[in-house]
C-alpha cells in the first residue's frame, strides 16, 4: 500500500540520517542510502517498478555535486581550523570550496542530460500515469528538450 512505502521511505531516511550524524555511518554511504528512499518513493507517484530505478539513478547522478561538495568543503574547513584560520577566513575558505568549477558543471549537466534521455521511456510512462492517457507529442519531445 502507498502509506507503507510512505512510512518506510521516511522512516528510512530519519534512521540513516541518526547514524550519519552519530558517526556511526560514513558521508557516502548515508547518501547512497538516502538517494534509495528518495527513488522509493516514486512508487507512489506510478506503481511500476521501472520507474523506481530510473528515478533512483536520476536521483544519485543529480545530488552527485553536492555530495563531491560538502565532502570537500569538509576537508578543506578541518585543513584550514588545524592550519589557524578563524572566523571569517575560515567560512570564506569553506565557501570557495563549494563552487563547481565551469568544466565541473558542464560534464554534471552532461552526465544528468545523458540519464534522462537514457530513462525517457520510463519518464514517458510516469508522464502517461499521470495525466491518465498518452502524453501529446509536443510534451515529450518538450520534455526531452527541456
Amino acid at each position: 500500500p502507498a502509506w507503507l512505502v510512505a512510512v518506510t521511505s521516511f522512516a528510512g531516511v530519519a534512521a540513516v540520517r541518526a547514524l550519519s550524524g552519530g558517526g556511526r555511518l560514513p558521508g557516502w554511504a548515508a547518501w547512497a542510502l538516502q538517494c534509495t528512499m528518495a527513488g522509493k518513493v516514486a512508487v507512489l507517484v506510478a506503481p511500476e517498478t521501472s520507474l523506481y530505478v530510473a528515478v533512483t539513478v536520476l536521483v544519485v547522478a543529480a545530488t552527485l555535486p553536492s555530495m563531491l561538495l560538502a565532502a570537500r568543503a569538509k576537508v578543506k574547513a578541518e585543513m584550514g581550523a588545524s592550519s589557524g584560520m578563524v572566523g571569517a577566513a575560515l567560512s570564506a575558505h569553506a565557501r570557495q570550496a563549494q563552487r563547481m568549477s565551469a568544466p565541473q558543471a558542464w560534464a554534471h549537466a552532461t552526465i544528468c542530460w545523458a540519464i534522462v534521455a537514457w530513462n525517457r521511456f520510463a519518464f514517458f510512462e510516469a508522464l502517461q500515469v499521470i495525466f491518465g492517457r498518452r502524453p501529446s507529442d509536443a510534451l515529450l519531445i518538450g520534455c526531452l528538450l527541456g
